[in-house]
């Protein structure tokens, strides 16, 4: 209501505008002045400040629509603000939970408890084991750093190559956060490269037919 209201008050600043445009030339001007003021004196004496008057309603009226934004548009930006707060320091961290800007990360103790029990660590890189005690380290990460996406995404893995469709919850929420998190400007770039991964692994499953399982996660 109040959105319809402003669009229309906006095209009446442009037709104020207009009619100012065209009252301020001299030969328009003098023809109201002459048409009109010979009948009501009281227009000549005050056409000036009604031009200048209409002018400042134009610009105010237009300006409000360019400046209105809808309330769902504003909880929208408030909630984004709110989610890349929440999510700003687990954003700069890589698979391990250390911070990818530091030097030499892979061999950095953790800021992100428990991780690297279900991780292969060597020279060439880091990659995600699957056995139990790997679904259990993620698990407990998930405990202890609820909002740190590697995590999710670990189970699901896991759970996933068990033919646990259990696993598309995690591999869901891990893309949520990831989604988030590849927004925030510094953040590591293996967070990119995860939530493509689930990101297809969701659309697959989906084409399958297969729907996500509430796990409880949010």
């Amino acid at each position: 209501m109040l959105g319809t209201a402003i669009t229309w008050a906006s095209w009446l600043g442009v037709a104020l505008g207009l009619f100012t445009a065209l009252v301020k030339h001299n030969p328009i001007r003098e023809w109201i002045r002459g048409k009109l003021a010979a009948k009501h004196p009281w227009i000549d004496a005050h056409l000036d400040g009604w031009i200048l008057a209409s002018s400042i309603l134009g610009v105010v009226l237009v300006a409000a629509k360019l400046l209105y934004q809808p309330p769902d548009v504003v909880a929208g930006s408030v909630h984004d603000m709110q989610q890349r707060l929440k999510y700003q320091e687990v954003a700069t961290f890589n698979v391990r939970g250390v911070p990818a800007w530091w030097p030499n990360p892979n061999t950095q103790r953790p800021a992100v408890w428990g991780m690297d029990e279900g991780l292969n660590i060597t020279d060439k890189g880091i990659s995600f084991r699957c056995d139990d005690k790997a679904l259990a380290a993620f698990k407990d990460t998930i405990k202890h750093s609820p909002k740190f996406p590697f995590a999710y995404h670990g189970v699901a893995l896991c759970l996933m190559e068990r033919n646990d469709v259990m696993g598309l919850a995690y591999a869901q929420k891990a893309a949520d956060i990831l989604r988030v998190t590849t927004k925030i400007d510094g953040h590591a770039p293996g967070h990119d490269e995860i939530l493509k991964y689930n990101e297809e692994l969701l659309k697959n499953a989906k084409t399958y037919g297969f729907s996500v399982p509430d796990a409880g996660l949010n």
